[in-house]
């Protein structure tokens, strides 16, 4: 909608235009086992008749190259169709890396009505993401996650990111998916720390703001880690249904962030500048997971949160199997540092902590807490787990 107010008569000039934007977006998260498979056609039907540049981690390309070449083999030949595969490290989540991808696709042609599939994880998800967002001012995109990680954390939101100037996601969009294929069969050969890690997103929805969510996954967690038996495939399959509308629920009001106090943030104030600390060996999941175990002790230790819960969330993050670097908790003025940088992005502290399973609080600013108190959360998550 485009108003003019006071228009030009005969004593006054145009003093205003008022421009009104409605941006509204829908997609599906579609649950599709093999769906790369020629007896699976819903991919595909999203691309008929469009330009497709498929973009596959080189890890999952070694695995199933041939399937998502197989899987593309039959389309028209009236319409470009490329496959290529990229690495996707930490270290690759950069704006180069996007405009190479924007230059592939201008090299095979591909126009506005296009559409970008990206195969992988969250690093290579974001992107190509970022990458649809800017290519030719827009094009679609699909996002087929093939990490656990991915599936209930990277591929739900509408966010993309690279990093810049030695800050993570420093450079981004807001671009909202065609669609999203979760397969949980892609997962049958992550690895297990991979696994771990998308474990820890899991339990941070349970813990933060899903109780029933939590009392499910508690005994089966080795289900959700490898799976074996028909019936583990499907326990995962549904604990990633649960726990991604879960998310949506949490973020649907709020998908460009206006609002930067957000419980699907729990486990996200200190894990930042802990993977950088590890130089990334460290991977996301897992430094959720320690920021998790640390904010849970910082909540008991304030009064906030009962004995029993926490010592059940505390023993569910230890049999997620991610170990605990108290070497880099034990830096506390580098916590502090990840305070006071959390705080430049959200404008408040904002750290999400559990008052029971299920429920969550935030402390919102430094009055709260200080460094002792970091300190002595830090001692009391050490004497836990050495008992």
């Amino acid at each position: 909608m485009l108003t003019l107010l006071n228009l030009r008569d005969e004593e006054n000039l145009v003093e205003q235009v008022t421009v009104c934007g409605n941006i509204k977006f829908r997609y599906l998260i579609e649950f599709e086992r093999d769906v790369f498979s020629l007896g699976s056609k819903k991919l595909t039907e999203y691309c008929e008749g469009r330009d497709v540049l498929v973009v596959v981690s080189s890890t999952v390309y070694d695995i199933l190259g041939c399937v998502i070449e197989e899987c593309f083999s039959k389309r028209s030949a009236s319409v470009a169709t490329r496959i290529v595969s990229i690495t996707d490290s930490e270290n690759d989540k950069n704006i180069e890396h996007v405009l190479g991808l924007c230059k592939v696709a201008k090299t095979v042609g591909i126009d506005r009505k296009g559409i970008f599939i990206a195969v992988g994880g969250g690093v290579l998800m974001d992107m190509v993401g970022l990458a649809a967002s800017i290519y030719r001012r827009k094009v679609d995109y699909i996002r087929v996650p093939t990490t656990l990680l991915g599936q209930v954390d990277a591929a739900v939101g509408i966010k993309t990111a690279v990093n810049f100037d030695g800050h993570k996601n420093l450079i981004g969009s807001f671009h909202p998916p065609m669609a999203v294929f979760n397969d949980v069969k892609l997962l049958a050969s992550l690895p297990v720390y991979q696994s771990r890690c998308g474990l820890a997103e899991i339990v941070k929805m349970a813990i933060s703001l899903d109780r029933g969510l939590f009392n499910k996954i508690e005994p089966r967690m080795d289900s959700i880690i490898k799976p074996k038996l028909d019936n583990d495939w499907n326990f995962l399959e549904e604990v990633i249904a649960e726990s991604t509308i879960s998310m949506v629920e949490q973020i649907e009001s709020n998908f460009y962030e206006a609002d930067l106090a957000r419980y699907v943030d729990f486990g996200h104030t200190f894990s930042p500048v802990i993977e950088e600390d590890s130089q990334y060996q460290i991977g996301h999941g897992h430094a959720v997971a320690m920021d998790m175990a640390l904010s849970t002790q910082l909540s008991f230790d304030k009064g906030w949160l009962a004995q029993e819960d926490r010592d059940r969330i505390i023993k569910v993050l230890m049999r997620i199997g991610l170990e605990v670097r108290f070497d880099l908790l034990d830096e506390v003025d580098r916590l502090w540092y990840a305070i006071e940088k959390i705080m430049e992005h959200r404008g408040a502290l904002n750290l999400v902590v559990p008052v029971e399973i299920g429920k969550s609080t935030f402390i919102r600013d430094l009055k709260t807490i200080d460094r002792i108190d970091l300190v002595n959360s830090v001692n009391g998550l050490r004497k836990f787990y050495e008992n």
